[in-house]
């Protein structure tokens, strides 16, 4: 009949440094008493498998926010220089308004309200773009599965990718044409 040896674990790890596991599984079917100075705990099985389950959650969250992030940065990145270069081609525009009676202030308003309807409408194209991809995928993967996989959407994060990108697209817009406004006073 098979015994047990409990050791001190610094002398098994002294003789063997990988001798000792992470977990060990109970075989028997009710729970004993663990001895004293172990430096061991006995926990139900759902508590492990949550607390396994909730590890692997918070690095899949940290992944994804790490791929938000870049993405969100190079759509920016994108979003301003497109619209440098267009506001710099538009000084002849701005001439057109300022002759025609607005106010620098006008002007300048008008142009970040045309920048929230692009950026606005940029952003619904893009929704309804992603959909049809967003439910294929998980419909293909309860299909394949045979689970109920629910599409989660993190609005939260997509409302502040937009608003960041509407900021940028606003300051990447009205700050070039106040200093081409500024040099048509002046000249």
């Amino acid at each position: 009949m098979p015994y047990q040896v409990f050791l001190p674990r610094e002398l098994v790890r002294a003789h063997d440094p990988s001798a000792l596991a992470d977990v060990a599984y109970r075989t028997s079917p009710t729970p004993a008493p663990l001895p004293a100075g172990l430096g061991a705990e006995q926990v139900p099985v759902a508590v492990y498998a949550a607390s396994d389950d909730a590890e692997e959650e918070r690095l899949v969250w940290r992944f994804t926010l790490i791929l938000v992030t870049i993405t969100a940065g190079y759509t920016m990145i994108s979003v301003a220089s497109t619209l440098l270069a267009a506001t710099a081609g538009r000084t002849r525009d701005f001439r057109v308004l300022r002759l025609s009676g607005a106010t620098p202030r006008q002007v300048l308003l008008t142009l970040a309200a045309e920048t929230c309807c692009v950026v606005t409408l940029g952003a619904a194209l893009g929704l309804v773009v992603a959909a049809p991809a967003l439910f294929g995928t998980a419909h293909g993967l309860r299909e394949e599965l045979g689970l109920p996989v629910e599409l989660a959407v993190a609005w939260p994060w997509v409302a502040g990718v937009i608003t960041g990108c509407l900021l940028v697209a606003t300051a990447a817009t009205v700050l070039p044409a106040r200093a081409a406004l500024r040099r048509m006073r002046r000249a």
